[in-house]
């Protein structure tokens, strides 16, 4: 099974050995990781609603009768 990590470093590189300051390490970590800011474009819903197939018969693509029988 996994064995527990007794020592980590943080992301300055200082060796951390307490729980609490393991713990507090990987949730800084996740916060960083998931909430970040994404810079869109404000124009790319409309570039894509643009680009969009119009109704469900234009994404669906032409079968031939020798394709099914």
């Amino acid at each position: 099974m996994w064995k527990s990590l007794s020592t980590i470093k943080d992301k300055n590189g200082k060796v951390v050995k307490s729980k609490e300051d393991i713990e507090k390490c990987w949730t800084d970590y996740a916060n960083e990781l998931y909430n970040y800011h994404i810079k869109t474009d404000p124009n790319i819903l409309t570039t894509l609603k643009q680009d969009a197939p119009t109704s469900d018969i234009d994404r669906t693509p032409n079968i031939t009768h020798s394709e099914v029988t």
